[in-house]
């Protein structure tokens, strides 16, 4: 998603707090296949570094999106 040429990477359920942007070992119990969940978070933070934009997750804290290491 784009707004104004700020890309914008939904996150849906791939990461649960901002945090595991830079923590890709954290887990949470909804993670039904943790070890293919981290490799999710890895796909997702390298193709935000590739790519840039940020990063908006459905259980980030008041939907905030955040740009990875910012």
């Amino acid at each position: 998603m784009h707004d104004a040429g700020e890309r914008v990477l939904l996150l849906g359920d791939a990461m649960y707090c901002a945090q595991q942007l830079a923590n890709l070992d954290w887990s949470v119990s909804f993670d039904v296949d943790p070890a293919q969940a981290r490799r999710t978070r890895e796909h997702v933070t390298k193709d935000l570094a590739r790519e840039g934009g940020l990063a908006l997750g459905c259980h980030f804290p008041q939907l905030r999106a955040v740009r990875p290491g910012g």
